[in-house]
């Protein structure tokens, strides 16, 4: 009976050590930065424009696509390309003669316009093309256009994120609570695909430090098993998911000012919904 035991105790630990320990948030989204990460086919940068826009869009070899809109607040979304669509994009590609490309196209007469940086990779090969669509040619004009209906593709989740605090300031010593509703918008079923036992992210970043900086997330500390699973959501489901935050940062201390809170889903199809403003008070600022 005890060599029984002692078997179970070492399969335990042995299954714990191989949790994915999940890192700070990073820019480009807390999605991307797991261990286990097939390589990326794509990556596009879209930046500048009047309105200052900053969108970051990955899809690896397997067809797992991320699109980041950093424009204002923080908001991503996570979906799985079909098998066909994927080689459809690597088509787009191969189609339009992108590693023959010159590696910048840009109209010197053009201001504000939005600045494209992508980066495409085929049969071990990969080509960084920088253009502003004005000054590019007919074949990369396709790929641009192509890569926005591939951006529309990825933002239809079939899922309505949110998140809410329950209050919009929070003196030290208390603590705020962080809900993530999670709505089904379709008429039909979706299923969300785990890779690992978590199912969700809160997180923290100073509003007046760089974007990418997260000082708090909720997962920093916690292990998770690695097991695939799913769950369906029926039509018009919604699910919520929370937590309670003490304004405290990763090494434990409180944290005061400005902060943008956000949540993520951590599923395929999943993402973020849009930050919400938080000011943590000290009691001398009362």
């Amino acid at each position: 009976m005890n060599r029984i035991f002692q078997i179970l105790l070492l399969n335990f630990a042995l299954t714990l050590c191989a949790c994915d320990m999940p890192s700070i948030l990073d820019d480009g989204s807390q999605q991307e930065s797991r261990s286990q990460e097939a390589p990326i086919l794509l990556s596009v940068e879209i930046t500048g424009g009047i309105a200052g826009v900053n969108q970051q869009l990955r899809v690896d070899i397997q067809g797992k696509a991320v699109f980041n809109d950093q424009s204002i607040q923080r908001k991503s979304w996570t979906n799985q390309l079909s098998d066909s669509e994927l080689d459809s994009l690597v088509n787009l590609f191969l189609i339009n003669d992108y590693f023959q490309l010159e590696d910048r196209y840009f109209d010197p007469q053009v201001a504000d316009a939005f600045h494209y940086a992508i980066s495409f990779t085929h049969d071990e090969k990969t080509k960084v093309v920088q253009t502003d669509n004005f000054g590019a040619p007919e074949n990369l004009k396709r790929i641009v256009e192509g890569i926005h209906a591939l951006i529309d593709e990825v933002r239809n989740t079939g899922l309505e994120l949110r998140l809410e605090l329950s209050g919009d300031e929070l003196l030290l010593g208390d603590t705020v609570d962080l809900t993530l509703f999670v709505t089904n918008s379709r008429t039909t079923p979706v299923t969300l695909h785990f890779s690992s036992g978590q199912s969700f992210d809160f997180y923290a970043r100073v509003a007046s430090a760089d974007r990418g900086a997260i000082v708090w997330n909720w997962a920093h500390d916690k292990a998770f098993i690695q097991v695939l699973r799913n769950v369906d959501l029926e039509a018009a489901e919604t699910r919520s998911y929370q937590v309670t935050w003490d304004g405290r940062d990763n090494r434990g201390r409180f944290i005061t000012g400005e902060v943008f809170a956000g949540a993520e889903l951590v599923s395929v199809p999943g993402g973020s919904p849009a930050e919400k403003r938080l000011t943590i008070k000290s009691a001398e600022d009362e």
